[in-house]
């Protein structure tokens, strides 16, 4: 599972790159295990220098992983992140970050 938030942690880093103009995707991915069924969704909205995603990642036992996170620009290629990660139990954890891209 970490796999695919690293994945996805990318490609919204790509999008974030080309937030100039109005873009926005959604993906929902469900994978038949021989355990269960896992399956992802992510929404990626950006305008006028500003992204948010949204991330559900529900597992073969049927707990959710929720992520949702907020990126600005702040100067030419710098960005001001929020990020919150909701576990099953309902307890999040949020934190900042600044993001370069070269």
């Amino acid at each position: 599972m970490r796999k695919l938030i690293v994945v996805l942690t990318l490609a919204t880093a790509a999008i974030v790159g080309g937030a100039g103009s109005a873009s926005a995707w959604e993906r929902k991915v469900t994978i038949d295990t021989d355990r269960g069924t896992l399956s992802r969704s992510a929404e990626v909205y950006c305008f006028q220098g500003a992204c948010y995603r949204e991330t559900e990642l529900t597992g073969v036992n049927g707990n959710t992983l929720k992520r949702s996170g907020m990126c600005v620009r702040v100067a030419y290629e710098q960005w001001d992140c929020k990020g919150t990660v909701t576990g099953p139990a309902g307890n999040s954890h949020s934190r900042r970050f600044r993001v370069t891209a070269y």
